[in-house]
Formats: C-alpha cells, structure tokens, sequence
C-alpha cells in the first residue's frame, strides 16, 4: 500500500489519515486505486456496519496491535449522538470564550484595585489597637481574595 502525508498545522489532537487500496488490475496487471470492492470486503468482514465505521475499527485495531496497545477507538457520533462542531466554529468559540474571561479578569483587577485603595484609606481612619486588629484582618481576607484569582 502506498501512502500519502497531508498536514494540517492548525489541527488539534486529531490525526486525519487518507489511504488508498492500491489493486492490480486483472486485464491490464497495472497497479490501479481501488475503493470501493476493498471496502465492500471490508465492511463484510466486519458485520453488516456501514463501510466507513468498518474501515475507521479496522485502522483502530490496526494501531493498537502494531503502535500502541492504549490507542482506542473513538465511539461513532451515530451512537453518542454528540454534536460535533467543525474546526472554525470551535475556534470561534474558543475566540469568543477568551474576550469573555479577559474582560472577566479586568474587572476583577479592577475590584482589586478598588479593594487596596479602600484599605490604604482605612488606615488612615483607624486610630485604636481594636481598629487596627479588625483592618489586619480585613487585609488578609483581601490577600486571600486576590491569590485566589
């Protein structure tokens, strides 16, 4: 069997494999891309499951044996009923969850400014040991706030 490589850089932890069943033709005895009657033995072989979940068990079966025996099958979206998003919908969400999350951060550091500016104030206000004592205590309810984030 002949193999060709494409790359996808901006793909995620999928790997996409192409591969053609190379066949000799019996009039001509020249090498010929066959797919469709290498499939259809395919899909006997494997019950009667559609020719493309047959191939995708086969190359699974194929790995695990002479890769990696933890590589694992993923379960068919016909059963898990998942739906699935396409690459540049992902990514737009990803985008999208992101500008939210930073906007989320901003307004936290600015609630934490917020927060010092108050405490530098009550400083200045605080005036007996029993003040003081409540202010520390204030400060590092504060400090814990913020090494939470």
């Amino acid at each position: 069997m002949r193999h060709a490589w494409i790359s996808d850089e901006t793909g995620g932890g999928n790997v996409d494999v192409f591969v053609a069943p190379i066949r000799i033709d019996g009039r001509s005895k020249t090498p010929t891309v066959s797919h469709s009657k290498p499939l259809t033995e395919l899909r006997l072989r494997r019950a009667p499951r559609m020719a493309y979940v047959a191939l995708q068990d086969d190359w699974a079966d194929h790995c695990r044996r002479h890769l990696d025996p933890e590589i694992r099958r993923g379960v068919p979206k016909a059963e898990t009923r998942i739906q699935h998003l396409e690459v540049e919908a992902f990514k737009a969400a990803g985008l999208k969850a992101q500008r939210r999350l930073k906007a989320r951060l901003a307004g936290l550091d600015a609630d934490l400014l917020r927060l010092q500016e108050m405490l530098a104030r009550a400083r200045e206000i605080v005036a007996t040991a029993e003040e003081r004592e409540a202010l520390e205590n204030m400060e590092g309810e504060c400090e814990a706030i913020a090494g939470r984030r």
